[in-house]
């Protein structure tokens, strides 16, 4: 990353154990340590939503961007809001239903499960989700 984006200053790196509460506690003691946060990476949504809930609380969310990775229901609220930047939204369900999917295709299909082994990947794109699409996310889809 720092050959792509030099200027970006890696302040600190602390792991919240996926969960909110922690991740409140992980931010507060960044804001206590750094006078200035540009903006908040975390693995998934609740790590995300706990940095910006303890940022906000600081008086210091604004201008930080904070994204999270998920797309679960309580960030997608949080990007409508204004508290969060973004997220990579991940579809639970069209991932559910394309493993039904490739399952019956290969009972059906009469290959091997080394076929199976042998291909490795399929690819479903995320979504970055920001301000400006959060409304394209249905009710039915957000979990």
């Amino acid at each position: 990353m720092a050959d792509k984006y030099p200027d970006i200053v890696i302040l600190d790196a602390q792991p919240a154990d996926w969960e909110k509460e922690q991740a409140v506690s992980v931010m507060n003691n960044f804001l206590q340590t750094y006078d200035q946060i540009d903006g908040v990476c975390a693995i998934n949504d609740s790590m995300a939503e706990g940095a910006a809930v303890a940022a906000e609380a600081a008086g210091r969310l604004d201008g930080m961007y904070i994204w999270g990775n998920d797309g679960e229901s309580d960030a997608l609220t949080m990007i409508e809001n204004g508290q969060m930047a973004g997220t990579i939204y991940t579809n639970c369900f069209e991932q559910g239903a394309a493993a039904a999917q490739l399952a019956m295709f290969f009972m059906n299909s009469g290959l091997s499960p080394e076929y199976v082994t042998r291909t490795g990947v399929v690819d479903m794109a995320p979504v970055v989700v920001t301000k400006d699409n959060v409304d394209t996310i249905l009710p039915a889809d957000r979990w």
